[in-house]
This record gives C-alpha cells, sequence and structure tokens, in this order.
C-alpha cells in the first residue's frame, strides 16, 4: 500500500472544513501537527453556528375572537323489510260426465312394420343392386298406408343411420332407397348374410347400440345375394364359425325369441335352385331360413332381362307382409271402457275380434278381420270427477279470500265456506261442469309490528321513522330500547327506515387556534345568540366541548384576550432560543420588558381564574447589575448543555404606564447542527491504509466515541453541545 508523509500531505492538502453542515474552509499549508509529535494533518469542523434571531410583534389589540359552528356526525340508520306474505292464485277446472266419440280408419292403415334389406356388397353384385334399386314401390304396394320403415344394410356392415333408414313421412323415400341399396363394393366381403342381420335387428353398429326396431312391430327381412351365408366356399364359412348366424336356425331362433311366429318374415333373392350360371353358388341357408319362417325365395336371375327387375318378387313380398302386419288403431281418446263398440262397414264386430286395448292403442285380431275397408269405434272416455271442494293450503287470511266461478264472484258463506280442519273450500252447490274456478288469496300470516334497534344511548328527540319513504308520525309507533312498535303493522314488503343520534354522534373538538405569536392570559366561550357562556377546554390549536355543551348547528364565539400589557404575557418564537441572552425593547426603548416566567392561561369564565386576574399587579424591572451577574452564574454551573436549550416560548413582562405598538425581541439560536464530517483527503490516498492513524477532539478535549466510514467521521448528537469545535487528526506513521 502506498504510503505518504507529511510533506506530501503539506504539498497537497489545501483546504480545511470548518463545519457548519457542509461548509469548508482553506486550510493554511504550513500548518504544523497539533496534538501530536508523529507527522499529521488536522482538519477543523463546527457541530453548529449560534446566530442571532430576531421577532417583531404588532402589539395592538388586547383581543381576537373566532366563531365556531357546532355540529354532530351523519345519524346511525337500520332499514328493515316488512315480510311478505305468499298469494296464491290457484285456478281449478271443474270435472264433468263421460263423453262418447265414434272414429273411423282405413283397415289398410293398421298395423307398424320394421323392414330390414341386407345387401350383399361384394364385387360381383353391381347389376343386382341397379336391379332392386326401383323396387320400393312394389315391396310396399300392400302395407304403403301402414306405418312402416325399411333399413338397408351391407353384409358387411350391421349399422342403421338416418341415411339407409326409410320411413313413411320421407318425402324422397324412393331415391333415399335406391341410393341405400346400392352400396359401395367390399373386396374382402365374405356374404356375412345373417350375423349383419342380427346384429342390425338388436341396434348394434361397431361397439355402440342405435335400436331401431319398434316394440310391438311386425318384422321382416329381406336378403339379397349371389352366395350363400357366410359365402359358398367351405374355407369361407369358416370365418362366421365363431359369429351368432352362422347357420339359419340361429337367425331363425333369435327373431322367435322377438316376435312370434304370425309376427316374422323372412326373404331371399339368391339362387335357391342351382339355375343361375352368373351366381357364386347357391343361397342353401337364404332358402331355409326363409321356409322356416314362412316366407318364400326367388332366383336372383328371375327378372334380370325385365324392365322392371324384381318388381314381380318384391309385389309378392308385400302381400306377404301385409298378412302378419297387426291391426292396430291409436284413439285420439283413452277409452273407459264404460261403452266400447266397434263396426266395419257398417256391420258389428265380434268382442273376441279386439284382441285388447291398451291406452289409447286397439289391437283387433288380423285372421279374424281379413276384409273390409273401414272400421269404426263408438266409446266413452275422460270422464273427470266432479269437484265439491278444493284445496286451501296455507290457511287464507279469510279477509283476503275471492272465489269465481267463470268470472262470477261467489259469496262467503253462502256460496262457499273454508273449513279450517280439512283446509279446504268447500262449494255449495257444487260448480257447473267444465267451469273455471278461481280462488285468490293471501296466506294467513300475521305481519310483524316489532323491528329490533339496538337504542342504547339513544337521545329521543332524533328518532326518525319512514315507511317506504314517508314519515310515521310519532302517533303511528313507540320505542323501547329494543326498537320500534307500530301500532298498526306496516303492509307487506314494506321498507321501514329507522335513524337516530346518541351522545358519540356528537363532534366534540374544533379547530380553534390562534396565529398571533402572543400566548392569551385568558379566553372565554359564549352561545353566539343567547351571550351565554358555555363550558369548553381551549388548548391552541384546539377547543373540546362535552357532550352535554354540543348543539348541533350552534354558533359560539371564542374570545382570546392576550392580557393588559403590564400583565405577564408570552409568545412563540420562530426558533427554539439558545441560553437566555434575550432583549426585549417597545417602540425601540430598552428597560421597558423584561424577560420573565411562563403565566398560567385562565379561561375567564371560571372563578379562580377571574379572581387571579384581578390580583395581577404591574410588574417592576429587576436591576441591570443583579440580572447580568445571575445569567452569568447559571451559564458557568450549567453542566447539563442540554439546559442551554429554552424552547420557542419566551414569557416577559413590560412596566405599567408605557404605551406603544411593536414589539422587537432579539435572541439566540442554532443553525446549520451537523453530526458527519467528511475529511477532504486527496483523492490518491486510501482512508482505509494501515499506516494512517485517526483522533478526534472536542473543543480541545480527545474522544474516542467517533465512528469512521471511510472518509467520514459520525459523532453521537448527546456528545456535540451547540458550536462545538471538533478537530480530526490524520496521523501518518513513516
Amino acid at each position: 500500500m502506498k504510503k505518504f508523509s507529511i510533506l506530501n500531505i503539506a504539498v497537497i492538502l489545501i483546504y480545511v472544513v470548518i463545519a457548519s453542515c457542509s461548509s469548508q474552509a482553506k486550510f493554511a499549508s504550513g500548518s504544523k501537527k497539533s496534538y501530536d509529535s508523529k507527522s499529521s494533518q488536522v482538519f477543523n469542523f463546527t457541530s453548529s453556528l449560534i446566530v442571532n434571531g430576531n421577532l417583531k410583534i404588532s402589539d395592538g389589540g388586547r383581543y381576537t375572537s373566532f366563531d365556531i359552528i357546532q355540529s354532530e356526525k351523519q345519524p346511525s340508520q337500520v332499514i328493515k323489510q316488512q315480510l311478505t306474505r305468499r298469494t296464491l292464485n290457484e285456478v281449478y277446472e271443474q270435472g264433468h260426465a263421460a263423453r262418447t266419440s265414434s272414429e273411423e280408419f282405413k283397415l289398410s292403415e293398421a298395423g307398424m312394420l320394421d323392414f330390414l334389406v341386407v345387401i350383399d356388397d361384394s364385387k360381383s353384385m353391381d347389376d343386382e343392386q341397379k336391379l332392386i334399386a326401383p323396387g320400393l314401390a312394389s315391396l310396399i304396394a300392400d302395407f304403403k298406408d301402414t306405418n312402416w320403415q325399411i333399413a338397408v344394410i351391407s353384409m358387411s356392415d350391421p349399422c342403421v343411420k338416418a341415411a339407409n333408414l326409410i320411413k313413411k313421412s320421407d318425402v324422397n323415400a324412393a331415391a333415399k332407397f335406391a341410393a341405400a341399396v346400392q352400396k359401395p363394393f367390399d373386396p374382402l366381403a365374405t356374404e356375412q348374410g345373417f350375423p349383419m342381420a342380427m346384429q342390425a335387428l338388436k341396434g348394434q353398429c361397431n361397439g355402440a347400440l342405435r335400436p331401431w326396431i319398434r316394440p310391438g312391430s311386425s318384422v321382416g327381412v329381406l336378403f339379397l345375394s349371389d352366395e350363400d351365408n357366410c359365402g359358398s366356399n367351405p374355407r369361407e364359412q369358416d370365418r362366421c364359425i365363431n359369429l351368432p348366424g352362422k347357420n339359419a336356425a340361429e337367425i331363425v331362433n333369435y327373431l322367435h325369441s322377438i316376435r312370434t311366429a304370425e309376427e316374422a318374415r323372412i326373404y331371399a333373392i339368391t339362387d335357391s335352385d342351382g339355375t343361375c350360371p352368373d351366381a357364386g353358388g347357391r343361397g342353401y341357408m337364404y332358402a331355409e331360413a326363409a321356409q322356416l319362417m314362412g316366407g318364400s325365395s326367388a332366383s336372383i336371375c328371375h327378372d334380370f332381362t325385365t324392365a322392371n327387375g324384381y318388381g314381380a318378387y318384391l309385389s309378392s313380398v308385400s302381400t306377404s307382409v301385409s298378412r302378419i302386419l297387426k291391426k292396430q288403431f291409436v284413439l285420439t281418446s283413452r277409452p273407459d271402457m264404460t261403452q266400447f263398440d266397434a263396426v266395419v262397414d257398417g256391420k258389428p264386430l265380434a268382442q273376441s275380434s279386439i284382441l285388447g286395448i291398451d291406452g289409447r292403442v286397439v289391437k283387433i285380431d288380423p285372421l279374424l278381420v281379413k276384409d273390409g275397408l273401414k272400421i269404426s269405434f263408438i266409446y266413452t272416455h275422460d270422464a273427470i270427477p266432479m269437484l265439491n271442494e278444493v284445496p286451501a293450503q296455507p290457511a287464507p287470511n279469510l279477509s283476503t279470500l275471492v272465489v269465481t266461478v267463470n268470472g262470477a264472484a261467489l259469496v262467503q258463506n253462502v256460496d262457499f265456506r273454508y273449513d279450517p280442519i280439512k283446509r279446504v273450500i268447500a262449494f255449495s252447490p257444487q260448480p257447473p261442469e267444465d267451469s273455471k274456478v278461481v280462488v285468490k288469496y293471501i296466506e294467513a300470516k300475521a305481519l310483524n309490528t316489532h323491528f329490533a334497534t339496538n337504542f342504547t344511548g339513544v337521545r329521543p328527540d332524533t328518532i326518525k321513522v319512514t315507511v317506504n319513504g314517508i314519515p310515521a308520525s310519532q302517533q303511528d309507533y313507540s320505542y323501547e330500547a329494543t326498537g320500534i312498535n307500530f301500532i298498526t303493522a306496516p303492509t307487506d314488503g314494506a321498507i321501514i327506515a329507522t335513524s337516530w343520534k346518541t351522545n358519540e354522534h356528537k363532534i366534540l373538538s374544533y379547530p380553534a387556534s390562534s396565529t398571533d405569536p402572543r400566548h392569551p392570559t385568558a379566553w372565554t366561550v359564549k352561545d353566539q345568540k343567547s351571550g351565554t357562556d358555555v363550558a369548553a377546554d381551549w388548548k391552541n390549536p384546539t377547543i373540546h366541548f362535552e357532550p352535554e355543551n354540543v348543539v348541533e348547528n350552534r354558533i359560539v364565539t371564542v374570545t382570546l384576550d392576550f392580557g393588559s400589557k403590564s400583565n405577564v404575557r408570552t409568545v412563540d418564537l420562530p426558533d427554539d432560543r439558545i441560553d437566555d441572552d434575550v432583549k426585549v425593547t417597545a417602540d425601540g426603548k430598552s428597560n421597558v420588558c423584561e424577560v420573565k416566567p411562563a403565566p398560567v392561561a385562565l379561561d375567564m369564565n371560571d372563578a379562580e381564574g377571574k379572581a387571579l386576574l384581578a390580583e395581577t399587579t404591574p410588574a417592576t424591572a429587576d436591576k441591570p447589575a443583579d440580572k447580568e451577574a445571575d445569567k452569568a452564574a447559571d451559564k458557568a454551573n450549567n453542566s447539563d448543555w442540554k439546559a442551554r436549550y429554552k424552547g420557542k416560548d419566551l414569557s416577559f413582562q413590560c412596566v405599567a404606564g408605557n404605551d406603544f405598538t411593536e414589539l422587537s425581541i432579539d435572541y439566540k439560536h442554532e443553525v446549520q447542527r451537523v453530526n458527519k464530517f467528511v475529511v477532504p483527503l486527496p483523492q490518491a490516498v486510501d482512508p482505509n491504509d494501515k499506516d494512517l492513524g485517526w483522533k478526534v477532539f472536542l473543543n480541545g478535549k480527545p474522544t474516542t466515541e467517533f465512528k469512521r466510514s471511510g472518509l467520514e467521521i459520525e459523532l453521537e448528537d448527546s456528545l456535540l453541545p451547540p458550536q462545538t469545535k471538533v478537530d480530526v487528526e490524520v496521523i501518518t506513521y513513516n
């Protein structure tokens, strides 16, 4: 580390700081070391400066006054709501005797058919698909008026979707059927006719469930294939060995499990007898299944060259299917069976021909009713019990109960009465058939008259109550510690607002500052209107009242008396003064006013204050020689330097008989007080060099109670009396 000597310092350092905050003064380059025999440099500072201060006061008027408006906080408020009783408005339809209806149907409209067409989608089926495409009209010829739907699937996909489900209601049914039967060819197809048909009938679709077979319907299935079920090659049939529907028996058994023998049929267009040269093999299993289910088979080559394609065979299928359709008709109303007759083309139908009536659905035996065009049903229905009474729950407020029949009001206790035990409204006489009965009332529930509020400490004259925003008269309610009690309960849903005040709402303290540097010797507070005294406690800059002395919007006048010029008075200096070195002149004259101990401000309304004020006598001046001697002794004997700070208050008394308008007060006060000092070493010098030493002297006396951080010396503020001389010695050890 670089070292430096006293010569270096003497050449480089030419400034010394005389501390007055951050002010500096030049330091003579030839200064010798001050406190140590070793090479050193001393830097001088002061902790503060004591300077002269002056305050000029206009000492004219004795009194000053200002007004205060007493006020209160906003009142406390509680908002409550009256309960709202339920309003009942019940409407009843009076019953009536049974009605008689006659409904006519076409016999051909009876029945519900779900028909499945299964199409071989192997590559050899192009011509056959085109031949069946225009066949919808032939297929539905004999059951077109019934409730039918036809699903079309392939032998490799069992899914029944909207696009391949043709319904009677479809406006484009023929085109939809033609598109559905012309399936895209599957090069891997193995003609799984029965397995796909069984899955489709169950509503299965590649793991999903899409049921379409309707309860109670007749079921027909038509297969179109140029090979047998699961293929004509024995090796192909091995692919179906583990599938439901691998043979005719399995599909027949399944159909018998969901429909009776008279409700299901199977049909097939295939090479049933081996005479079709274009077929890939005989359809043995398809023909067997059709025979077992009472259906039929046709050659896939039969109508190959005709314009109508397979139309002739499809027409025969239509006729066959129409014979298994259950004859059932849906009535408009549900028969009550008091009377039920059926007529076919004007001739009564034997009751034995009616298989059953389920709700509004009538089923007749298709074997017994084969001929005829129209069937009619005459039956009774919809008898509704007549009302003698209607329920009234909750119980009604009888004064609000209104009953009308077809809009005409009934008279209570004449046309009806309320039975409180049964909680019903009983009629006498019974309202006429099909009449409309309306019952209106408000539930029997007592309205609230008490609305809870905590009125602890309430001032009764401050209570205000409104109902739906309208002030309530004091004759309408009373109050107690727990709340408001209404003589008559407010109406349903009414908003009750209650406001009030206690003594805590009174504002007790107010700004009441005097900007006059003089301290008042006495003060009064009076009611501006009546002139009467008001008890208060004034301590500049605030005045405080007890609750009983606060009246909202009252104006009180505070008058401050700064006393006679011959009384002991006090003023506020702008700064804390140092020592008692004070001079007071009156209009430039000395020896008129002298510093005195502070007096006590008196409330002129107080009896003791008035008595003390009356006893006040003019002051006489002390002898100057005695005063100077006392001040010197005090300063010499004062070991506690903090006692030199005298504060801003200064009390004095002037000799009676002197009239003046301005006081001038000269005093001493401290400025630029600091406790940190920066030593201005050259920039090249490291203050933390181990060959440097630091010493601090206060008014010439060494002290170790300091902190150093780099070039900064910090002292405790309590070590620094006013205008302390601080010397910092930086020592170089060679």
